[in-house]
């Protein structure tokens, strides 16, 4: 079975900050900004609209038009009021209404406390500086692996999904359709409570960490997406049903272990760590028995001219990963692959740490 670590989560470029871990070990991966949007003709009252809401909504040079937070009364009455045309008005009544659809910060872990305070005080602490991250901000909620998104009268279902180059990058070429394990990482940081304000913990720096996995039970394309409304119309994938788009749906439980479920997440524990210590956060302390063999291929790290493991002025061995790429795929080649063995043993080892806490 292919291993797939994949990057996500708020960090310098997406978010502007690191996701956080908190006293008690939880860690909350952030999911990334996002906007709905559309193309529309521009003209001198749209430049206007959008110049009045700096950090609300946008314009980009292909002619789109971003709203990156929730579309008031008085918001949508003067958004309408740019154009008279029949069919600008169609398309900006279909904008207003898809936002409805979007999740916003203020949706997520509704039910969570961090030593007695509510998510909300929490996320405005940390990111409400960022004019994309405020509470009203829509958000990426995907993959989903934290019990927030539940489809009325149905169990839950863990999806994740991908779209344009790196979802024919997975399926084409290196076959991650009907089966696979997705390790989810992200740049993390220690955050504390200063004069009863959350902040980022100035003595710790940004890591690489593993906070959650997802075992592939099939991927639904995005052809298909309308025939399976009923299990991921609340995904944001599902807003782009077209060929560019999949939605890969997680196991029930995990194949070589029943008693855990397909899709989960993780308290911190140094295991889960990738980077090196006192290294920046693409430098990984990959362990060289399991990964550092000619018969293990992780993908966007085969360059002959670039060779990732490398040494530190102390001469020790560290991985360098490639930062530009959302995925990275292993394949373990070896007579008796060990790489499914170690993800599975770090799945297990720390979700029963996680339950038994």
């Amino acid at each position: 079975m292919k291993i797939i670590l994949s990057r996500k989560g708020f960090d310098g470029t997406y978010g502007g900050y690191p996701s956080p871990i908190f006293p008690d070990g939880r860690m909350l991966s952030m999911p990334i900004p996002d906007s709905v949007f559309v193309k529309i003709d521009i003209n001198d009252n749209l430049r206007s609209f959008v110049e009045a809401r700096r950090g609300r909504c946008d314009l980009d040079k292909k002619g789109n038009l971003h709203i990156f937070s929730r579309v008031s009364k008085e918001d949508g009455r003067l958004l309408l009021a740019c154009y008279s045309d029949d069919d600008s008005q169609k398309t900006l009544h279909k904008l207003i209404k898809d936002s409805n659809k979007y999740c916003r910060y203020e949706d997520l872990f509704p039910d969570m406390k961090f030593s007695g305070d509510k998510f909300d005080k929490v996320f405005s602490d940390l990111y409400n500086n960022n004019a994309r991250t405020r509470l009203d901000s829509f958000c990426h909620l995907d993959p989903d692996i934290y019990d927030i998104s539940k489809h009325e009268n149905q169990k839950r279902i863990c999806a994740f999904g991908q779209s344009n180059g790196v979802l024919t990058n997975l399926v084409k070429t290196h076959g991650v359709e009907e089966s696979g394990l997705f390790l989810f990482y992200g740049t993390f940081q220690n955050v504390h409570k200063v004069n009863e304000k959350w902040a980022f913990d100035k003595n710790d720096t940004p890591k690489h960490i593993i906070y959650g996995y997802l075992e592939i039970k099939r991927l639904i394309e995005g052809s298909n997406f309308l025939n399976e409304a009923y299990l991921i119309s609340q995904h944001p994938h599902f807003l782009y049903q077209d060929e560019r788009n999949g939605i890969y749906i997680a196991t029930d439980n995990l194949s070589t272990n029943k008693e855990l479920k397909g899709s989960d997440y993780f308290n911190y524990d140094e295991s889960l760590v990738l980077t090196k210590d006192r290294l920046s956060k693409s430098k990984w302390d990959l362990c060289p028995k399991v990964f550092k063999d000619k018969n293990v291929i992780i993908s966007c790290h085969t360059n002959p001219n670039n060779y990732p493991w490398k040494e530190d002025t102390n001469k020790d061995i560290y991985f360098q990963s490639y930062s530009r790429f959302q995925e990275f795929v292993i394949e373990d080649n070896r007579d008796n692959p060990i790489v499914e063995s170690w993800a599975r043993n770090l799945i297990t080892r720390n979700i029963q740490k996680k339950d038994n806490k």
